[in-house]
């Protein structure tokens, strides 16, 4: 579950559509669908692309963990 560019732009997109106003509640990653219950703060989504940063200069070999809130959402195992 290495993150890719595309996935990069995926949560920037996201970042600008909050950044106008904008709410959203799902991120479409190259491999997998996002959705949260509470919509992500833009702290939120800038920890997340940090975190895609590192894991590309590392060559993309880094797998990074569920975080917290989707880690609870995928346990559950029903739609939200």
């Amino acid at each position: 579950m290495a993150h890719t560019a595309e996935d990069r732009a995926a949560v920037e997109r996201a970042r600008i559509a909050i950044a106008s106003g904008e709410r959203v509640t799902e991120i479409r990653f190259t491999d997998r669908l996002v959705k949260y219950a509470d919509p992500p703060t833009l702290a939120e989504l800038n920890e997340l692309l940090n975190a895609i940063d590192h894991d590309l200069a590392a060559g993309g070999k880094r797998r990074i963990p569920f975080s917290g809130r989707t880690w609870g959402c995928a346990q559950v195992g029903k739609g939200l």
